[in-house]
């Protein structure tokens, strides 16, 4: 059908009509579930892609009705011997029946969490991925929640590099469904293992630790947050070694991340902590401080006064001077960094600005292009272009006359052109 290209459909929740009906999806499951059992290796692919776009197509409450029909045979056949293709293409069907069936496939509940935690560790990144999102709905269902996550992060200390990160990821998107639902005893076991991993040689490894831990943390109570805040992450000064510099930073990012009000006590220390790691000698510390800044940045509103101008007169002044780096990739995560941030945060206080845009002005000239381009959709986005034009009066309200009059100028030849949204909009908040 083409009618879900015309203008204005959604090609995300387009149903097809024939699919609408009650037994629309009947004679089709029927000959898919004969198919996976009998046919050929290569016809049972065949089968599963076309339950994807079944499933994908067709209304929740209709593939509800049939789902039951395929599960059970797919589940079967998973287990034998096939391409890392093929295994992939079963495992994506099984993963679009339980995200659009829901508790109605509760009775392979046990077959399916087994299956998806085996796939976790499957050789194939593809078939690792489809793991992972299948255990996110699995454990929304599940009753023994607890028991997945010990395990799993029992997993991610025993296997290898690979095979850890698909489960840390895994286990970050079980933590952000269900996380408040685990016994305190549960997470202390997460955090503790998160928290040995958090100085692990591999760089992964560490960023997905720490992505891990600031998850975990917004379900602790008040006294284990500061104890690992203060005891494990926050330090008086840099250790010198790479692989805790590193760790401790890009653990601070996730921190404000997930936690952002929680760390409201503790705003001097961090801010203390992130300047010393924008000066680091290593390279890597030093852009995971610069991405960390993003973070910093958008809880300047609720800081104190004196935490406000330790930003101002400490941070802001190492991190615009990353601006002029000679190393490319330094200036084009700072201003990635701080477009994030002005893409995110619609309240930006004038100091910031006063701050930040002079030095974007003369970015925006680097010889580097994507630089360049970055520089201007951080202009875009923190001076609000396209939202909110009191954001930009009041600003040139702040800076001398002649500051003003180049700015508005150059809103009117470059920015007010920009469209409000590109593919240059490079990473997550």
């Amino acid at each position: 059908s083409t009618e879900r290209y015309k203008p204005g459909v959604d090609i995300n929740t387009y149903v097809l009509p024939a699919f609408e009906k009650k037994d629309g999806l009947k004679p089709l499951f029927q000959l898919l579930q004969k198919g996976i059992m009998v046919a050929s290796a290569e016809r049972k692919a065949d089968c599963a892609t076309l339950i994807c776009d079944l499933v994908q197509y067709a209304p929740a409450k209709n593939v509800r009705l049939y789902a039951l029909q395929v599960t059970g045979p797919l589940i079967r056949i998973i287990g034998d011997k096939y391409s890392p293709e093929l295994r992939t293409t079963f495992y994506r069907a099984l993963n679009l029946l339980l995200s659009k069936s829901g508790d109605a496939l509760r009775p392979f509940l046990p077959q399916l969490q087994t299956t998806f935690i085996r796939a976790l560790k499957d050789g194939c990144k593809g078939v690792r991925e489809q793991g992972g999102q299948a255990l996110v709905h699995i454990i929304k269902l599940s009753t023994r929640i607890d028991n997945v996550v010990n395990d799993l992060s029992g997993d991610v200390v025993s296997n290898d590099t690979e095979i850890r990160e698909s489960i840390m990821t895994a286990l970050q998107n079980i933590l952000l469904a269900v996380g408040a639902k685990l016994q305190p005893a549960t997470r202390t076991t997460v955090e503790t293992r998160m928290l040995d991993l958090l100085f692990n040689e591999e760089e992964d490894v560490r960023v997905l630790a720490a992505s891990v831990l600031g998850v975990c943390l917004t379900y602790t109570d008040d006294a284990v947050f500061d104890s690992i805040v203060s005891g494990k992450i926050l330090t008086a000064a840099p250790s010198g070694v790479t692989e805790e510099d590193h760790g401790r930073c890009v653990a601070l990012g996730q921190l404000l991340k997930y936690n952002g009000e929680r760390c409201a006590p503790y705003h001097a220390a961090i801010i203390h902590n992130v300047t010393a790691y924008l000066k680091n000698d290593n390279l890597m510390t030093r852009k995971a401080a610069i991405s960390v800044c993003k973070y910093v940045l958008n809880s300047f509103n609720g800081m104190t006064e004196e935490n406000k101008n330790l930003v101002l007169n400490e941070l802001i002044t190492e991190l615009t001077s990353c601006i002029y780096d000679t190393n490319s990739s330094v200036r084009y995560d700072t201003v990635v960094s701080i477009s994030l941030f002005g893409k995110v945060c619609k309240d930006t206080h004038v100091n910031l600005l006063g701050a930040l845009v002079p030095t974007l002005l003369k970015s925006v000239q680097d010889s580097y292009i994507p630089v360049k381009l970055a520089s201007e959709r951080a202009l875009l986005h923190l001076l609000q272009i396209h939202e909110n034009p009191e954001v930009l009066e009041n600003y040139l309200q702040s800076v001398s006359p002649i500051d003003a009059k180049y700015l508005k100028t150059y809103v009117q030849r470059v920015l007010i052109k920009l469209p409000k949204s590109a593919e240059d909009d490079l990473g997550d908040f």
